[in-house]
């Protein structure tokens, strides 16, 4: 990166560390104060390629609610998005650092967020009060509302435990949440009811086969249990029946992969692509990272589905030769102990 002194005049004006610094605050501000939670790092190196482009900033505006949906309406921001966000980098590390160094955002170690800690005051009359500046800002709070409605809706509609949406208007309004699964030649609708505001989660769920399109309608009512809805995904995308089975001496029970822990293989969060330390999605979770340990061989198909169950078979067997040798010294250790006395007596 350039020294400041090197630095054409225009790109030091405008990529000046206070003005980007401010931008991103702004979205970070807006993040937070839109989901009561802190923002992902790497969201932080979309702010400046989205907003500070004049095309892809005319597109945004207010009556559009959600980021995925501003994404699919204007397919053309694509074009080019890479290329910036890669040479904005050095900028947004620089915003970055004034922001950490001027005591108005830190880093939360454990998930690698960004966590708005003061205020940047705002000083009339300075390269932060011009009309453009104002849209900036504006454009980079609405992204980052957009960014904290980014959520967990499809992992809770594909048979999640948990359910993580933003309080908000998407909350109060939606009772089923549903996805269009192509499976094969077929598709698959399967949707989940709102649990919000009696219940953190659901047991049921609604599963309909041969479709071409989303029904028109919300169902009327759960046709499955969350269990069997699971099964039958499970089966629908050619998962075997199978089973880990741990070694004796780890306490862990057998585990059967399904489609749940195929996920950990197709998702990851924002948080998770600028974490260097983990490598699949929620394997930084409690307990989670066993059972992406005991699935992974599945998945990658290193092991076949025969041999899991000749596995299973063989593990069983040994255990049953262990209680077998376990009996086996018990009875001679009692046989022993009862010579002993007898000898004891005769003697």
């Amino acid at each position: 990166m350039r020294t400041w002194e090197e630095r054409p005049p225009e790109v030091a004006h405008l990529l000046n560390p206070a003005f980007c610094g401010r931008v991103i605050y702004e979205c970070v501000r807006s993040y937070s104060a839109e989901s009561e939670r802190t923002m992902p790092y790497a969201l932080a190196f979309l702010v400046l390629p989205l907003v500070l482009h004049p095309c892809t900033q005319q597109t945004m505006n207010s009556r559009t609610r959600h980021f995925l949906a501003w994404i699919n309406s204007n397919q053309h921001i694509n074009i080019g998005l890479a290329q910036r966000a890669r040479a904005l980098v050095p900028y947004c590390r620089e915003a970055l650092t004034f922001l950490y160094q001027s005591q108005v955002l830190v880093i939360n170690a454990p998930d690698a967020s960004l966590a708005v800690v003061g205020r940047l005051s705002r000083r009339p009359g300075n390269l932060l009060s011009g009309d453009d500046t104002r849209k900036c800002l504006g454009k980079s709070a609405l992204l980052g509302k957009w960014f904290s409605r980014v959520n967990s809706i499809v992992s809770y509609c594909l048979g999640g435990s948990s359910f993580h949406v933003p309080d908000g208007r998407i909350l109060e309004a939606v009772d089923w949440f549903g996805l269009l699964l192509q499976v094969g030649n077929g598709r698959v609708f399967v949707a989940r009811q709102n649990p919000f505001p009696t219940q953190s989660s659901t047991s049921t769920a609604f599963l309909l086969r041969g479709v071409t399109e989303s029904p028109e309608v919300a169902p009327a009512a759960a046709n499955t249990s969350l269990d069997a809805f699971e099964a039958n995904l499970t089966r629908m995308l050619g998962i075997a029946p199978n089973l880990h089975v741990p070694p004796s001496t780890s306490t862990r029970p057998p585990l059967a992969a399904n489609i749940r822990h195929a996920l950990f293989y197709c998702f990851q969060h924002q948080t998770e692509i600028a974490n260097n330390q983990i490598l699949f999605h929620r394997q930084a979770t409690d307990f989670l990272t066993a059972a992406i340990r005991d699935t992974l061989p599945y998945f990658l198909g290193a092991i076949r589905e025969d041999e899991l169950a000749l596995e299973e078979q063989l593990a069983m067997a040994k255990r049953k030769v262990r209680l077998l040798e376990n009996r086996r010294r018990e009875n001679e250790q009692i046989q022993g102990q009862g010579i002993s006395r007898a000898t004891a007596l005769t003697t």
